[in-house]
Formats: structure tokens, C-alpha cells, sequence
């Protein structure tokens, strides 16, 4: 997403706003932070919001897989 809206971002830029923002979407109180630095790091407020978005929507997709492979673990770890 990033990289469609802010092509002039190198991939290194990209990549360590991504991790960034991922960081403190994970964090207690983190989303505002995050969402300072996307808007820090894109030239509008739309394309801070997709890429933002875009973010949530990863990061729910990964605490849901989390999620099915602890249920799915064999008690007693695996």
C-alpha cells in the first residue's frame, strides 16, 4: 500500500515506516503513534489512512493466526 502511495519512499524508508507503525499498533496506547508516523511519512491524510488500514488489517490477520495455532497446539507444547 505504502509503496502505491508514496512511490518517492525508498524500499528502506518503506520498510522501516511499515515496522515502525507495526510496533506501535502492537503497543498499549501504540495507534496514535502509529498513525502520527504514517502521516509523518506520507504526503496526505488518504494515503496515511489506506496504508494504515492496510496495517490493522495485517496485524489482525497475524494476532488471528496466533490465536488458531495456540489453540491447535498440542497440550504441553510442540
Amino acid at each position: 500500500m505504502l509503496e502505491r502511495h508514496e512511490p518517492r519512499l525508498s524500499v528502506m524508508q518503506r520498510i522501516a515506516v511499515v515496522d515502525a507503525a507495526a510496533y506501535w499498533v502492537e503497543s498499549a496506547g501504540g495507534d496514535e503513534l502509529a498513525w502520527a508516523l504514517l502521516e509523518a511519512s506520507c504526503r496526505s491524510s488518504a494515503a496515511a489512512g489506506r496504508t494504515y488500514s492496510a496495517l490493522l488489517t495485517a496485524v489482525g490477520s497475524a494476532r488471528e493466526a496466533d490465536a488458531l495455532s495456540d489453540r491447535t497446539r498440542a497440550p504441553g507444547g510442540a
